[in-house]
């Protein structure tokens, strides 16, 4: 069995894979949620993999960090260990300072004319790619990052990233990606563009699909060695590279450890279909060969069982509580109990402010998944939990019995 360990509102990268294509592991498939994982009594036995550590707060990772050890401890397989990998500055700096990458990024801060331009933003923690155009001095820099960062975006996280040139003679950018999963390399594609930003193909015929073929299926594989290279550099066993070549190079764009895993049949070319098929297919084995059902008792309560602040490792003190609003607002503290094997802080601030959306986007979907009664104690402990989900729209209410005025 496989426990993937995501943030709740970025499941639906594997979901969707499970959904389509991967319909034969999902049996072997379970979901735990950071937002759950430090609040359960005990955790069954199975393989662990941990993803979405680019977007955890420092605290979140320590904590994540914490719950792998114990795992550790117990014999259990973990993917991801969260205090050994290189999220994407920590990777892409390491990379230019061994002469792998050609190219810096470095934090808004320390941006200054030792840039080689153009460079263009991004952020460090989501997976939106360039967040603006080719900026050719420092000038145009700070005045993207003032748009950015009135846009919303947080400033403690910008990269301003050099840029490297990787256009064929034709100008037709190649963006490589491929999976480790456990320790099976597999190539995933080669997207075509005239583009830099290279998100989607916008070229994509039958050469295009010849040339792909001749990457996903070449054996042996003429990249295998500098990819492995880069996902050991990362500490990362599970995730997708992306990367391209500069006059024969390897330069790695990133590391994603929650990656969009396959697409709709629908959103493939035709031309590409029967060799991503037989991709798909590798994924899948892939993962079946690092789930193990047979471990499926549940570990010993050595994450004990407390009432007090919270559950588990937070009763004990040895961890802060993942939502850390309440320890830096102060003041009236509302309980949540623990009906879903989980418990929250939440003080009065949080509920008249952002972090109650928050809260309430959390808490909602589950009230579907949960028996009758939890519903119920939920309802009598809560009642400013809305009835509906943030998510859904109201239902349209029949002409024929709409409500008169007057």
């Amino acid at each position: 069995m496989i426990f993937l360990v995501v943030n709740y509102h970025h499941a639906y990268t594997f979901r969707e894979f499970l959904q389509t294509w991967g319909r034969a592991v999902a049996p072997q498939v379970r979901f735990l949620y950071y937002e759950d994982l430090l609040y359960r009594t005990s955790l069954p036995r199975g393989t662990y993999l941990f993803s979405d550590l680019e977007r955890l707060t420092a605290q979140q990772k320590a904590q994540a960090s914490a719950i792998a050890d114990l795992l550790v401890a117990h014999g259990i397989p973990v993917l991801n260990r969260p205090d050994r990998v290189l999220c994407r500055y920590a990777l892409l700096d390491t990379l230019h300072r061994s002469g792998k990458n050609r190219f810096r990024a470095v934090r808004l801060p320390r941006a200054d004319n030792t840039l080689r331009f153009p460079v263009f933003l991004r952020a460090e923690n989501d997976h939106d790619g360039a967040i603006s155009a080719r900026l050719n001095s420092l000038a145009e820099l700070r005045a993207a990052a003032d748009t950015a960062v009135r846009n919303g975006a947080d400033p403690e996280a910008l990269l301003a990233v050099e840029f490297c040139e990787t256009a064929d003679a034709d100008g037709i950018y190649r963006k490589y990606s491929a999976f480790q999963i456990g320790d099976r390399f597999i190539p995933r594609h080669v997207l075509f563009s005239r583009n830099w930003i290279t998100k989607k193909p916008d070229i994509a015929g039958e050469t295009q699909a010849a040339e792909e073929r001749d990457y996903l299926f070449a054996d042996p594989h003429p990249h295998e060695a500098a990819v492995r290279a880069a996902f050991q550099t990362a500490g990362i066993d599970y995730g997708r590279i992306d990367y391209g070549f500069a006059d024969g190079q390897l330069q790695v764009w990133e590391i994603n450890t929650n990656p969009m895993i396959t697409l709709p049949r629908e959103r493939l070319a035709p031309a590409r279909l029967d060799a991503q098929s037989q991709v798909f297919a590798r994924i899948c084995t892939a993962f079946q060969q690092i789930a193990n059902p047979s471990l499926l008792t549940a570990i010993p309560p050595s994450l004990p069982r407390g009432g007090g602040r919270g559950e588990g490792l937070a009763a004990q003190g040895r961890l802060r509580l993942p939502l850390s609003a309440s320890e830096r607002a102060g003041g009236e503290v509302i309980r949540v109990p623990p009906a879903l094997h989980t418990q929250f802080d939440i003080t009065a601030a949080d509920i008249r402010n952002l972090p109650l959306r928050q809260v309430t986007r959390w808490l909602v979907p589950r009230l579907a998944e949960s028996s009758r009664r939890t519903r119920y104690r939920l309802r009598q402990a809560l009642p400013w939990l809305p009835t509906r989900s943030p998510h859904r729209p109201p239902r349209a209410v029949q002409p024929d019995t709409q409500p008169r005025v007057g």
